[in-house]
């Protein structure tokens, strides 16, 4: 969700309203509230261009539909790579994404297609003057 606020080049200007992370039982969430300087439709075909994912940040290095299921649920593998401090890692997921509404998209990694145990994401758009909220 965070990887938005770098969304380039159709939506430069982002801001960070809020973000935390917790830790809880081995799992970290985090929740974030950014504002994007661009219009819902915009930012809606931005996140769901899943071939070319890459152009929401820097972190995410590959994208690529692998199936449609229907015209609103896909498989998607996304490589990328995340750092905190000095240690990074390189993350390979085959996400289940599901277009819930044309402002809710929900994706969740497939732990036996993935390197990673869990990854769920929830992305909500709410127009918020001539730009968009995602929280």
């Amino acid at each position: 969700m965070l990887m938005l606020a770098w969304l380039t080049p159709d939506i430069r200007a982002a801001q960070i309203r809020a973000f935390n992370v917790t830790h809880k039982r081995g799992t970290y969430q985090a929740n974030a509230d950014i504002y994007i300087a661009a219009p819902l439709p915009q930012v809606y075909l931005v996140l769901t261009d899943y071939n070319h994912l890459t152009r929401i940040g820097g972190a995410i290095r590959q994208s690529r539909i692998l199936n449609q299921i229907d015209p609103h649920t896909y498989l998607v593998f996304v490589k990328s790579r995340a750092c905190v401090l000095f240690f990074c890692h390189s993350i390979q997921e085959t996400q289940r994404v599901v277009e819930l509404t044309s402002r809710e998209v929900v994706a969740q990694a497939l732990p036996n297609q993935s390197n990673v145990k869990m990854s769920y994401s929830m992305w909500r758009l709410d127009p918020d003057g001539t730009g968009t909220r995602m929280h």
